[in-house]
């Protein structure tokens, strides 16, 4: 029979790993955001709070990748961001470069028809009929463009009328 050796934590460490679930169990946070708050509640803990974000990453309880493909998601499924604008979104929570990276070239990403939503987008706001004028064209192309849609996509929705398409 093995005995099971524990590890006695001490208060402090309990308190700050309890802290961290608990604000995970509120609502996801990238590691460098959950360290920050951590660091701004514990100051005097610095050093023992990357031993328990590490913990919570060895736990699976604190994943970047999980949450940014959450976020990817739920940007395309809104239809107000194009895929530009939501990597600049995702570098401005903190991400690092090759987590955004992979998750640009999710499946979910490539398939997606940005398109559609570049349409959608541009009915909203300046109807079902093309943009003639031109003025008005260079406004919506820029909002579109803004938004994150690709200057194509942009372009091709301003030009088309809703009954084009199927």
């Amino acid at each position: 029979m093995q005995k099971k050796t524990t590890v006695e934590l001490s208060p402090s460490l309990v308190r700050l790993r309890s802290y961290g679930v608990w604000m995970l169990g509120r609502q996801d946070y990238t590691e460098n955001k959950l360290r920050m708050k951590m660091k701004m509640r514990f100051p005097e803990s610095a050093d023992a709070i990357e031993g328990v974000l590490q913990s919570l990453i060895d736990d699976d309880s604190l994943n970047d990748k999980r949450f940014i493909k959450r976020l990817v998601s739920s940007y395309i499924e809104s239809g107000q961001l194009g895929p530009s604008a939501m990597t600049s979104k995702l570098y401005q929570k903190g991400f690092n470069k090759a987590d955004i990276q992979s998750s640009m070239s999710l499946d979910i990403v490539q398939e997606h028809n940005f398109f559609d939503k570049a349409l959608i987008f541009k009915i909203k706001h300046y109807g079902e009929a093309p943009i003639i004028d031109q003025n008005e064209k260079r406004r919506a192309l820029g909002k579109l463009v803004r938004k994150g849609f690709s200057f194509s996509d942009s372009l091709k929705a301003i030009s088309t009328h809703s009954d084009d398409i199927e």
